[in-house]
């Protein structure tokens, strides 16, 4: 059971975890036994215990179309024409235990992900990760705490590089999954954008529900910014958020071999600092607040048991009571997903 909730949420590495321990335990005519080396076989197929344990890729290579690639106003783009642009976006990720296992072990995670645009490349972005975490087993709780860091950059230039503490809580209540999770996270950007240098730390509660041919997840983040802002002469913009986001996932397998995910994300921003700006020799102070609604839509085709071949659309739309954060954003995209 605990392997099924697992693969329901596609977390493939803890799913084959469970169904190696459920095999080994089981007696040799048992019928766990033998339904726990199907579903092995076809998530790892050709590899042995140590090996699943051990290993685990994913690379993804997609093409897309973005209808507001530099993020302008609605009004902007009406005045001065659209402001489109084609894109590739890269993601590449691999996890390994250098000792122990699921239940008692040390794990390093690595990857990055690129996306570039063919016109607009001063909006290039592209980021690196790497964690280590000691996983443990609780009773019923299932224990993560580690340390890693991202390092951000900007149109091929190095922007920030950000240090993080890490920690998760998971336990099932079948048919459900809770997972608590927090990062304290230490941004040091580049000169030019000091600015945003400072403090984040995220808060997050997912529960998470098996359905049949699926799951259904749901969940709430804090987030706590404390950044050095911008202040020059006579000026003041916050740089420091409070967010509050409530987000839903439906993943469901219509038939065979396809995969559909649907995915929404209200987020609401409130900067506790007013900005101080000039307006026609009059000082005007006020406290920014946004609110983002993210949708996305996306459709898989299993080719093989570890390539698939998928479409994707995402739409954001941001309002403000700054008309020079307001914006919707329009994206499409094709690619394919391995697994290693």
């Amino acid at each position: 059971n605990l392997g099924l909730t697992a693969e329901a949420v596609d977390d493939k590495e803890a799913a084959v975890d469970y169904y190696l321990r459920a095999r080994d335990a089981a007696k040799p005519s048992s019928r766990i036994k033998q339904k726990s080396a199907q579903k092995i076989k076809k998530l790892r197929p050709g590899m042995n215990r140590a090996e699943a344990r051990q290993w685990y890729g994913l690379l993804s290579i997609a093409a897309g179309y973005d209808d507001n690639a530099v993020l302008a106003p609605d009004d902007v783009i009406e005045q001065t024409g659209g402001q489109e642009d084609v894109f590739t976006d890269l993601y590449a990720a691999g996890s390994t235990y250098i000792s122990g296992d699921f239940d008692a072990g040390i794990r390093i995670d690595a990857g990055g992900y690129a996306r570039f645009y063919a016109d607009q490349t001063e909006y290039d972005y592209a980021t690196a990760f790497a964690d280590i975490s000691r996983k443990q087993q609780y009773d019923f709780w299932h224990l993560s705490a580690g340390f890693g860091g991202d390092v951000d950059f900007v149109e091929n230039e190095h922007y920030a590089i950000t240090p993080r503490l890490k920690f998760a809580l998971m336990r099932d209540f079948a048919p459900f999954r809770l997972r608590l999770d927090n990062e304290l996270g230490r941004i040091s950007a580049v000169k030019e954008y000091d600015y945003l240098s400072g403090f984040q730390n995220r808060s997050t509660i997912t529960i998470t529900r098996r359905i049949p041919d699926g799951s259904l997840s749901t969940g709430y983040a804090f987030e706590y910014n404390d950044r050095e802002d911008l202040e020059r002469e006579n000026e003041f913009f916050s740089y420091s958020p409070l967010r509050h986001e409530f987000r839903t996932k439906f993943a469901y397998r219509p038939l065979p071999g396809w995969k559909i995910k649907l995915r929404a994300e209200y987020r609401k921003s409130n900067y506790p600092d007013a900005n101080v700006q000039s307006d026609n020799g009059e000082t005007v102070r006020k406290k920014r607040e946004d609110d983002r609604l993210f949708l996305s839509l996306r459709s898989g085709y299993a080719l093989t048991d570890s390539l698939e071949l998928f479409g994707k659309f995402c739409r954001t739309d941001n309002q403000s009571n700054f008309r020079d954060y307001e914006y919707t954003s329009n994206q499409f995209m094709i690619g394919a997903e391995k697994t290693f």
